[in-house]
């Protein structure tokens, strides 16, 4: 982790070394994902996907939230395990 401190942070998160240190330190990832259709007050509606991480003891490691209009988007989401 020290050595990845000393470069410059990128535009976006990489967290394939967050799963990968998960991995080494003998948690066992699991990924389930909630997808619903939100009508949360207005007449506008999206589509909610929540993405919850877990090890193999039920202990939560990451909650993730996104919200996309399917008008004007697409989610393209792809998640790997690192090898």
């Amino acid at each position: 982790m020290r050595r990845l401190r000393t470069r410059p942070a990128p535009s976006e998160p990489d967290l394939r070394h967050l799963y990968l240190w998960m991995v080494e330190s003998g948690l066992q990832p699991v990924r389930r994902d909630r997808v619903r259709v939100d009508r949360s007050g207005s007449e506008r509606m999206w589509l909610a996907v929540r993405q919850f991480v877990h090890d193999q003891f039920d202990r939560p490691l990451e909650v993730t939230d996104l919200r996309v209009d399917p008008a004007r988007g697409e989610l393209d989401y792809a998640f790997v395990v690192p090898s």
